[in-house]
């Protein structure tokens, strides 16, 4: 059986030496600044989607009523849709609160549910 044995040092060695990177509070990504910066920017964002999808839904339910008229003049039904026809049905929903408890920046959320 063969013993072990301790590896023996032949000539002399070179240790690199270890260097961490500096961290500055702008690359350093547990930094509260750093962090409340990124936050504000995904809420700029957000808010900016939120727009998209919220002007997006306006145009999806226009253009359903304009379907509808469509229709209805194809069947010789020519009138104005108003809100008491029972073939379109929308339904808006506003959320103002806000996550963070910074009223200034919520933006409310706006939901539109769409039926025909």
């Amino acid at each position: 059986m063969r013993r072990w044995r301790q590896p023996t040092m032949k000539g002399p060695t070179q240790t690199t030496p270890q260097t961490t990177p500096e961290v500055t509070p702008e690359t350093s990504p547990n930094d509260t600044s750093s962090r409340i910066e990124r936050m504000k920017t995904l809420e700029e964002k957000l808010k900016l989607k939120k727009a998209a999808l919220a002007n997006m839904q306006e145009r999806v339910f226009s253009t359903q009523l304009e379907i509808l008229e469509l229709q209805d003049r194809k069947e010789g039904r020519v009138h104005k849709l108003d809100s008491q026809d029972t073939r379109a049905v929308g339904e808006v929903s506003v959320d103002t609160g806000s996550d963070w408890g910074d009223e200034e920046s919520s933006t409310p959320d706006i939901e539109f549910k769409l039926s025909c």
